[in-house]
């Protein structure tokens, strides 16, 4: 659970988000869970990391820029989720992602804590509070970065 250390009330009434997952009531959890904290809601699903990346980054049809990536880290293709965090900084995107898990093995930890932009990472089974905490969290940490 995120747990806050400050007030951050604030998250932009309009919020652009990626969600990489092969179950359809996680992305429905993810996406209802900010309706109710935010005005405007642009949610761009995929079930699989192929798609996804061919979307989002290869075609660039997806054209405004996403504020918060929520990837499961086992998806039915074979690319994971650390696969999408490495290409997203192999290809210079600044986007803050979310890695969700039911479970961080060790190796998965190692993988992660190479890189050099770490995800956030958010165990399942999780509850619509936690994802509205952990954005707000996000949007607060995003603000202070741009000051």
């Amino acid at each position: 659970m995120v747990q806050m250390l400050r007030d951050v009330s604030k998250i932009p009434s309009k919020t652009s988000i990626a969600i990489i997952e092969d179950d359809s009531s996680i992305q429905n959890l993810i996406v209802g869970s900010l309706l109710l904290r935010v005005d405007e809601v642009e949610a761009f699903q995929f079930k699989s990391a192929e798609g996804a990346l061919n979307e989002l980054w290869v075609k660039g049809t997806i054209s405004p820029k996403i504020d918060v990536l929520f990837v499961d880290m086992v998806l039915e293709d074979q690319i994971s989720g650390i696969d999408i965090l490495e290409y997203c900084q192999s290809a210079s995107k600044d986007t803050l992602v979310v890695l969700m898990s039911s479970q961080f093995t060790n190796d998965h930890l190692n993988k992660i804590s190479n890189l050099k932009a770490p995800p956030i990472l958010l165990k399942k089974p999780f509850s619509s509070e936690q994802i509205v905490q952990m954005t707000r969290w996000i949007f607060d940490l995003d603000e202070r970065r741009l000051q």
